[in-house]
């Protein structure tokens, strides 16, 4: 269980728990250096060829006692306030990503189906009972594929075992047979911003 305190942005945590809804897809800007990282990586996708501002990415899940929950792939994140889990696939409350660190969100919405939302949940109990980790070997395979232009690149450091968040989120998507993405874009090189632009924005929140 994740451990808050008041290390929380009202705002933002109120944008949450108007427009999650399960299966819906977040994405957020946070001022840290991985995710600046991530960002510049992702350049080469952006319309603009500017950095994107999507550094991470998540799913809902149904609400437990009214309270949203995601599941996602995160690396341990050094957030006040927050005891952080193990690298790979975990499900957390929402209070994770409602931090002040957080100056950009949006919820995007595949529309899935209620027989989908079943294949995604089914997909994200195996994946967190199956020893997936998220691996920063497998992050730096995809920045390798970002920067080579070739969204079939798979490198020596690949694992089977492994998921970063938009890893994740691509083949749970797979799972419920929801991918637009389809064939020209290896699962593990799949980014916050690949997603950005495959799915429709159902609200969007900017720190003012």
């Amino acid at each position: 269980m994740i451990t808050y305190s008041r290390a929380l942005d009202c705002d933002l945590l109120a944008f949450w728990y108007e427009h999650a809804r399960p299966g819906r897809i977040g994405l957020i800007s946070i001022d840290v250096i991985t995710a600046r990282l991530i960002g510049w990586a992702e350049r080469n996708l952006t319309p603009n060829r500017e950095p994107s501002p999507w550094a991470h990415a998540f799913i809902f899940l149904r609400p437990r006692s009214g309270v949203p929950w995601i599941a996602e792939s995160d690396m341990q994140v050094p957030l006040p306030g927050f005891r952080p889990k193990p690298n790979g696939p975990q499900e957390n409350l929402i209070y994770k990503w409602s931090h002040p660190a957080v100056d950009r969100a949006v919820v995007l919405d595949p529309g899935l189906t209620e027989q989908q939302l079943l294949d995604v949940q089914r997909a994200i109990t195996l994946y967190l009972d199956g020893g997936f980790r998220y691996s920063v070997s497998e992050l730096a395979e995809t920045w390798i594929a970002l920067e080579r232009g070739d969204p079939m690149f798979r490198g020596p450091l690949h694992r089977d075992d492994s998921m970063h968040c938009g890893h994740f989120i691509r083949s749970c998507l797979q799972s419920a047979g929801n991918d637009p993405l389809r064939s020209e874009l290896l699962p593990e090189n799949t980014v916050p911003e690949h997603l950005a632009q495959a799915f429709p924005v159902a609200a969007e929140w900017r720190r003012i």
